[in-house]
């Protein structure tokens, strides 16, 4: 005798007469009774019984949830958002909210209040909009976009112009924005700029010795610039740097 059981077992019986042989033994997952929006297993048995002894044995199915319903309703328990987007299993279960955009104009009237501070956790961005219910609580915020941070390291007040060279090791020191392939070419100020490549390498052999310059050094991500560091620094030759004596 062979039993198939379970939540979503299923047997199929042709000739209505049992264990002759022509049984179809399945699973139906509708039947399953799984809800929600998280995988679940579910246990089922086999079993055979034959000369008064009988040997089961467990299948395990696991059952995913199909999260294709959605709907654009309010989710996110944030009023100053409009176009929420609800995903939902089967059984109306939420597997999803994703946030709609910030309108002021179809806002709760007690969220009203905008300043422009951190709110998303992220120091990376700059310019996010918290807006603010009247007792001052969070009623969301709006993320700001990344800043670069440009770092140079300057020479010293007088440089050798026998040296050739200067490496002013041009840098973003915001990851967030460093070498994300948008806008990474640095933007080069300043007097010297001329002479200098993107790397920040300056080529002292084309500066006038005796002649201070500047060296500007910028980075711009989506339409926002970084604050823009400078050096100021004079090319000289030394003094012992002569054509020797008679």
């Amino acid at each position: 005798t062979i039993v198939w059981s379970g939540s979503g077992a299923v047997t199929t019986d042709p000739d209505a007469l049992p264990n002759s042989g022509d049984e179809v033994y399945t699973f139906d997952p509708a039947m399953a009774g799984v809800t929600g929006c998280d995988a679940t297993d579910v246990d089922l048995t086999m079993s055979i019984t034959s000369c008064g002894i009988t040997c089961a044995e467990i299948v395990t199915v696991t059952v995913d949830p199909v999260c294709s319903n959605s709907a654009t309703i309010e989710c996110d328990g944030n009023l100053c958002t409009v176009g929420d987007v609800q995903v939902m299993a089967a059984d109306g279960s939420e597997c999803s909210c994703t946030p709609g955009a910030i309108d002021m104009t179809s806002c709760d009237p007690a969220c009203t209040t905008t300043v422009i501070t951190e709110c998303d956790g992220d120091p990376t961005t700059t310019g996010d909009v918290q807006i603010l219910a009247a007792d001052g609580s969070q009623c969301g915020c709006s993320a700001g976009g990344s800043t670069p941070i440009p770092s140079i390291t300057c020479p010293s007040a007088v440089v050798n112009f026998c040296d050739g060279t200067y490496d002013c090791m041009f840098a973003d020191n915001n990851p967030a924005t460093d070498g994300n392939g948008v806008s990474d070419a640095p933007i080069i100020g300043g007097t010297a700029a001329f002479a200098t490549d993107a790397a920040g390498i300056i080529d002292l052999t084309q500066l006038s010795p005796g002649g201070t310059y500047t060296i500007t050094l910028n980075y711009e991500e989506n339409g926002v610039l970084g604050t823009p560091v400078m050096c100021s620094f004079m090319v000289e030759i030394p003094n012992d740097a002569d054509g020797g004596q008679f």
